[in-house]
């Protein structure tokens, strides 16, 4: 965080730590190979969240949101702390 954002860690409870941890627990979901049968179906991609089967849809949602934090929390932080 300190190379990037500027931003000292403290202890592994701080909250950019906890973030970076979801993101890499998503990354390390997605990048399996084989995870997600849209990968094999590509046409999959464009059933409705709700129909029967299609949790990789909702898991999708779900870990956008872990994903936008990664990027956003931290860079707003930045963002913040600069003096103008």
């Amino acid at each position: 965080m300190d190379v990037v954002y500027g931003m000292q860690v403290v202890d592994e409870n701080d909250k950019y730590v906890s973030i970076a941890e979801r993101g890499a627990a998503v990354f390390s979901e997605v990048a399996a190979p084989g995870r997600f049968l849209a990968e094999l179906f590509p046409s999959l991609a464009y059933v409705p969240a709700w129909l029967p089967g299609a949790q990789f849809k909702r898991d999708a949602a779900k870990w956008a949101r872990d994903l936008v934090a990664l990027r956003e929390v931290p860079w707003g932080a930045a963002i913040d702390a600069m003096v103008w």
